[in-house]
């Protein structure tokens, strides 16, 4: 179960999204990069929290 948690963490962000943003403020462009990333990982760690919980959950709901 871990393994999962684990292994999206070690992949790399992408970069494509937060390109546009880099171009219009170049001022602070780490910043809105690392926003971006933080959030596309938080998003697939939700996804697939969700995804392995939901049918332990169901299981353990119905055993119960």
């Amino acid at each position: 179960m871990p393994k999962t948690i684990s292994l999206p963490r070690e992949l790399p962000p992408l970069p494509p999204f937060p390109r546009p943003q880099t171009y219009k403020s170049p001022s602070f462009p780490l910043i809105s990069s690392v926003s971006d990333a933080e959030r596309h990982h938080h998003r697939l760690l939700l996804s697939i929290v969700i995804i392995f919980a939901s049918p332990s959950s169901e299981i353990g709901g119905g055993v119960r």
